[in-house]
């Protein structure tokens, strides 16, 4: 059994691979850059931004596989993504990937995580690696870079009818100002139904991995400058936390925990080993499953270049833990009286927390449920594994035809009974 994940089965949470995974180089950070080559001509529309002598962040390194596509999430010219898919059938586990650059244009693009991209594929994971507005770019900033994350996660639902995507099996990678990305996209969900940047119907998440990327804004600021040579959270959220006290609690990772989503922390050059540690003690205190993978004297870049020791440490982190937990699964489906289908696949992660991802006349929900399938109840469907969640009714509350996740405490009634398991 390779090393990282031997010790990772073992129970211990938390990698430290000083002697394996040291740099010689010094730890870089993030970087102005003066010029950045977009991958398509429409991201070349980019407003300009001030720049600095600082040298360029390095090139992916390792070769970038042209992607099967590039589509637009939204109509700006910087609201696409690259879709890379692995040879084969599929259906396909997705990656999306989230760029970092200290929330500001100028500093990097999708070309710095499109390595990283081309490596999953070849372990069999399709990459769906966005762009995105940041601030100093139109529309960037608060709302609109939370509002981009959101849409372009959730174009994954109609992407999966032309390329052959497994939504059950979505995890966010994020790279630096990429990574609070990742974590915030597990957790936008608990948001307010009018929050500005929540979205309609947010897709749910296997988990969510942050390479070496602030789990929380607040106390970000002042290490923002040190890591990007000029303040960058509060301009991004616009003002300080007692000036917009609102939007860091929306947009702040830790300020939504539990996020209830497994979640992989990778510390390096800019998410030091002191807050990453106090951000997976205050997760775990509510209930979340972090781990964290230490890189001591690793550069910034280290961990997205395929071609070195951090990049296969990182890589394997994905590959062999946030797509493949120990887990089970089994897909039933079901017949049920008034001659509907239903189909159901469960999965029971480690840990006792399960879920279903249940499929009812093209709509498709994910019913959750903690260890041994408490803290919701569900009426049980034949065939379900022991614990896991599950929907034997299709409920209809105040006029609105669906599925529940929980009783809501009005008058409902029975549209769908008694499932039984095709045979």
């Amino acid at each position: 059994m390779p090393a990282i994940l031997a010790v990772a089965l073992a129970g211990c949470a938390e990698l430290n691979l000083p002697d394996l995974l040291a740099s010689p180089a010094p730890a870089t950070k993030p970087v102005r850059v003066t010029q950045v080559a977009a991958p398509v001509a429409a991201a070349t529309a980019s407003a300009p931004v001030a720049v600095t002598a600082k040298p360029a962040a390095p090139p992916p390194a390792g070769p970038v596989l042209p992607p099967k596509a590039v589509i637009a999430y939204g109509s700006g010219p910087l609201q696409f993504g690259e879709l890379r898919l692995p040879p084969g059938d599929g259906p396909f586990p997705v990656a999306v990937l989230i760029h970092g650059g200290c929330w500001t244009s100028g500093f990097a693009t999708l070309r710095s995580t499109a390595a990283l991209a081309s490596e999953l594929t070849r372990f069999g994971i399709a990459s769906w690696n966005i762009e995105y507005r940041q601030r100093g770019d139109a529309g960037g900033g608060w709302p609109g870079t939370y509002r981009d994350w959101a849409a372009a996660l959730d174009q994954l639902r109609q992407l999966q009818y032309v390329h052959p995507l497994d939504l059950s099996r979505v995890v966010a990678v994020g790279h630096s100002a990429g990574g609070h990305a990742a974590l915030w996209l597990a957790g936008r969900a608990q948001l307010p139904a009018d929050s500005e940047i929540r979205g309609a119907d947010p897709l749910p998440l296997l988990a969510a991995v942050d390479i070496d990327g602030p789990a929380d804004l607040a106390s970000f600021i002042g290490p923002d400058q040190q890591a990007c040579g000029e303040p960058a959270v509060a301009p991004l959220m616009g003002g300080l936390p007692d000036v917009q006290p609102q939007r860091y609690r929306q947009a702040s990772p830790q300020s939504l925990l539990p996020l209830r989503v497994p979640q992989y922390l990778v510390s390096a050059a800019v998410l030091l080993p002191e807050a990453a540690q106090a951000y997976q003690a205050r997760a775990r205190a509510l209930g979340d499953e972090v781990e964290l993978l230490s890189l001591p004297g690793v550069g910034h870049y280290d961990p997205l270049q395929p071609g070195l020791p951090a990049g296969e440490a990182v890589r394997r982190l994905i590959v062999e833990r946030a797509f493949t937990p120990p887990f089970s699964t089994s897909s039933v489906n079901y017949r049920c009286a008034t001659g509907k289908r239903l189909s159901a696949a469960y999965l029971n992660l480690r840990g006792g927390e399960s879920f279903a991802v249940l499929s009812w006349q093209g709509r498709q929900e994910v019913l959750r449920a903690g260890p041994g399938g408490s803290g919701v109840r569900y009426a049980a469907l034949p065939g379900a594994p022991a614990g896991s969640p599950s929907a034997g009714l299709i409920w209809q509350t105040q006029g609105t035809e669906g599925m529940l996740n929980q009783e809501l405490g009005q008058t409902t009634r029975t549209l769908a009974f008694d499932c039984k398991p095709e045979r």
